[in-house]
């Protein structure tokens, strides 16, 4: 994925990366959970906690999990 980060308020960002992790927590189905660590590997993204190339190979993990 080659994106531009988001031009988000950083604090609505933070809320959003919070609710993901709650949610995160609650999943307990593999796909539903790869998709919650997706969003948050965008949120870190944006937020400049993760490399472009974390976000890659965080993205490849996930899709592993997916099922279409």
């Amino acid at each position: 994925m080659t994106s531009v980060p988001d031009s988000a308020d950083p604090a609505v960002l933070r809320l959003r990366l919070e609710a993901a992790q709650r949610k995160l927590d609650l999943l307990s189905n593999k796909q539903a959970r790869a998709e919650a660590m997706r969003e948050i590997a965008r949120l870190r993204w944006q937020l400049g906690e993760i490399t472009e190339d974390e976000l890659q190979r965080m993205e490849e993990f996930a899709a592993g999990f997916s099922y279409e």
